[in-house]
């Protein structure tokens, strides 16, 4: 199941990073795999699991895992480097859209919605922590789809 507004999966997400954050590995643990079950590209869940098997001696199963979110990593910030429409990261979720801007050092303060040659793209624009405007570009196709198929299956994200 596609979700690309993360409805079902950003509460797991949350509450896995919260035990993560309080060093409680066992429920990190349970709410990751549930999470990643609804939405298995949320790299940073990868990691969160990858550091829990590693402090419970599983270095194999910690490796793995953060091949895996490293490799999620690298193809999405892979798409592209957000500096013109034809050079926009494409994401597939929300979740996505979120970890570019965070990779980039900056959170969204403005955003807008472009159109060019049929395509949808987000302007997301942002002071970073030196206190300089930035700016990405996001090809947003994918979520326009996904809302789109929602909206007919009588769904609302």
């Amino acid at each position: 199941n596609y979700e690309p507004y993360g409805t079902a999966s950003k509460p797991l997400f949350l509450d896995a990073w919260k035990a993560f954050e309080d060093k409680d590995c066992k429920t990190a643990m349970k709410k990751s795999t549930e999470s990643l079950k609804i939405n298995y590209i949320n790299f940073a869940l990868h990691t969160v699991r990858s550091q829990c098997l590693k402090e419970a001696g599983d270095q194999s199963g910690a490796d793995r895992e953060l091949a895996i979110g490293k490799g999620l990593a690298q193809s999405l910030l892979g798409t592209g480097d957000g500096k013109s429409l034809k050079t926009a990261y494409v994401v597939v979720t929300m979740g996505e859209e979120k970890a570019v801007l965070a990779n980039l050092g900056f959170s969204e303060e403005q955003q807008s919605l472009l159109t060019d040659n049929g395509h949808q793209y987000d302007s997301i624009s942002g002071h970073d922590e030196q206190g300089k405007m930035q700016t990405a570009l996001v090809n947003v196709d994918a979520l326009f789809y996904g809302l789109a198929k929602e909206l007919q299956q009588g769904k609302h994200p």
